[in-house]
């Protein structure tokens, strides 16, 4: 099974979308509820909802490779 390293470095090497849409089923893994984005192009960046409890979860995906400032948060 491959170490912390090479799992970090498939996932910076994927297709975007291939990146949100695991992303998305770790949610549903988890037994959340996951509301997909019906469109990639001109989605104003959101690429999921997630609902946790009573609460609605915009999401998002990126991937920096640095470290990410706490206003891009």
């Amino acid at each position: 099974m491959p170490g912390f390293p090479q799992k970090i470095n498939y996932l910076r090497k994927i297709d975007p979308f291939v990146f949100e849409e695991l992303l998305l089923e770790g949610f549903e893994a988890h037994g959340f509820r996951t509301i997909r984005n019906k469109r990639y192009t001109g989605d104003g960046g959101i690429d999921g909802q997630v609902i946790i409890g009573k609460y609605r979860y915009l999401i998002q995906a990126k991937r920096y490779r640095g470290h990410i400032a706490l206003q891009h948060v």
